[in-house]
């Protein structure tokens, strides 16, 4: 299994120009989120999904914010 720093450098190699930022999570299980900015955030979410070592085809925790 991949750590999430390793994920992160993938993501940034696949998907040029994507800024992607490791988030830490306060809460008791203490699990750590990818932010990805929003111009590319689809090509990374396919990227994620579509990689064949990491098949990530469920998302969970997923928030956005519409201004």
């Amino acid at each position: 299994m991949e750590t999430l720093e390793q994920i992160q450098e993938r993501v940034e190699a696949a998907v040029a120009g994507a800024r992607v930022q490791i988030i830490a999570n306060e809460c008791v299980a203490s699990q750590r989120s990818l932010l990805v900015d929003n111009d590319h955030a689809f090509a990374v979410a396919k990227f994620l999904r579509d990689d064949a070592s990491l098949r990530l085809d469920y998302c969970s925790n997923v928030t956005g914010v519409d201004w």
